[in-house]
């Protein structure tokens, strides 16, 4: 059962997060695209993969940061970034300070926040069964494939639609999507 009244408060808190988020939307899509590889969250690989399509030009490259982002091509400082996110994800208390990577103090606090969010909203989707909408799986079999990391897609409940989850990956779609 899903608790629609929680998504009020769930719609403030994860809002007041956005305001004062000190990274770009591009990072806001790239920790939680490699949190949800480590969670693992079929839903939320395809979610983000498919934002990040836009932002990395092709699916091959969206494909590339999920087999080993150290080796795709990103920026070091993206790098780094993503290293201390999947940290938290795997192993919270064994994170470390960034600043060598020229990261900030309140950077450092936004990717700890963003990959702890992913893993609450990851789980909460798997737990309540809820699957990508079909805008968000690609066409191309190999893509949906590998973003499978977790629940195969047909295991799934099928679409649930205007649901809290549903709600949630629609409502904060465009800010997703902004211009970084």
């Amino acid at each position: 059962m899903i608790c629609h009244d929680l998504l009020p408060a769930f719609e403030d808190f994860f809002g007041k997060v956005k305001v004062g988020f000190t990274l770009s939307p591009h990072d806001w899509r790239l920790i939680p695209f490699i949190a949800a590889r480590h969670v693992p969250s079929t839903c939320c690989a395809h979610v983000y993969g498919g934002l990040l399509r836009a932002d990395l030009g092709s699916a091959d490259a969206v494909l590339a940061v999920l087999r080993d982002y150290r080796t795709a091509g990103l920026t070091d400082r993206d790098v780094a970034m993503l290293a201390f996110a999947e940290t938290v994800v795997a192993n919270a208390s064994a994170v470390t300070r960034l600043r060598a990577a020229g990261l900030t103090d309140p950077q450092i606090s936004d990717i700890a926040l963003c990959a702890s969010l992913r893993c609450f909203m990851s789980r909460f989707f798997d737990a309540t069964g809820a699957a990508p909408e079909s805008f968000f799986l690609d066409a191309d079999e190999r893509v949906r494939t590998a973003l499978t990391v977790g629940k195969a897609l047909g295991s799934m409940r099928e679409r649930i639609r205007l649901t809290f989850a549903a709600k949630v990956l629609i409502m904060f779609l465009p800010s997703l999507q902004a211009a970084g």
